[in-house]
């Protein structure tokens, strides 16, 4: 992790092994291996990686081969045991993943699984 970034952990846990489970989606910037190395560090356990382009995938789960890859970000959202997508995903992009998070929102009584790095607008702000 770059030195800024260094998060100081507990020497224990926040949460028992298996009880944060989260995704990771969207790797267009490489700060999200940082991301999954802080949550990994504080506990979580990461199940998912999905991305539009396959050798992202393929270069992600050299690092993280526990990982599964995902056919589409709706397999991970229909995971029931993921607490928390972490994405890295350009802004644009960023802004459509709102809808689905929306939309999980409202199937898992309003719990937040979804954290995007980026700003979110829309196309009509970028002017």
């Amino acid at each position: 992790m770059n030195d800024d970034y260094i998060p100081h952990l507990r020497a224990k846990s926040p949460v028992p092994p298996g009880a944060f489970v989260f995704a990771a989606a969207h790797l267009d910037h490489p700060h999200i291996y940082d991301q999954c190395r802080g949550l990994i560090a504080a506990g979580g356990t990461l199940a998912w990686v999905y991305d539009s382009q396959p050798d992202r995938i393929a270069v992600f789960r050299k690092e993280f081969p526990q990982a599964r890859e995902a056919r589409s970000l709706d397999e991970i959202l229909n995971d029931p045991v993921i607490r928390l997508i972490t994405a890295a995903a350009v802004p644009c992009p960023s802004s459509l993943l709102m809808p689905s998070a929306s939309r999980v929102a409202v199937v898992k009584s309003g719990e937040l699984r979804l954290s995007v790095t980026a700003p979110v607008f829309a196309p009509a702000e970028t002017k």
